[in-house]
């Protein structure tokens, strides 16, 4: 018996349809984003990022955390008490109040969410919902 024989071969590896599949779509999405062109490209280099945190309601521990953080901007979740008069909207003064109040943290609102009740009426097609 001679010396064994070692296999110039490629070894080929075994690929599973979800890893083909994963590729092919990982792919397609760099080579559309390559694709694309920037309108304004000095905007394309000054872009930056909001950090954010969704957040339910305005105390002074909540915000001062976001703070801490070194986020700038605020989701307000909690938004049962901007209308504080019960009025059925959020006036100008309203969303003013809570602008303030997230300044005194050096954060800046960015997106304040309906209250489910106001939507109610609308999602279950009831008496009210125009």
């Amino acid at each position: 018996m001679g010396p064994a024989r070692v296999s110039r071969a490629p070894r080929l590896q075994q690929i599973h349809r979800r890893t083909f599949l994963g590729a092919g779509a990982g792919g397609i999405a760099a080579a559309s984003s390559c694709s694309r062109q920037v309108a304004d490209p000095a905007a394309a280099e000054t872009w930056q990022p909001r950090l954010s945190e969704n957040i339910g309601d305005l105390d002074e521990a909540t915000l001062r955390w976001m703070a801490q953080l070194g986020l700038e901007w605020v989701v307000l979740q909690g938004t049962d008490e901007v209308d504080s008069d019960a009025k059925g909207f959020w006036s100008e003064e309203d969303i003013q109040a809570v602008q303030d109040r997230c300044a005194e943290f050096d954060l800046r609102l960015h997106t304040l969410m309906l209250p489910l009740d106001w939507l109610q009426e609308p999602m279950m097609g009831t008496d009210g919902r125009d």
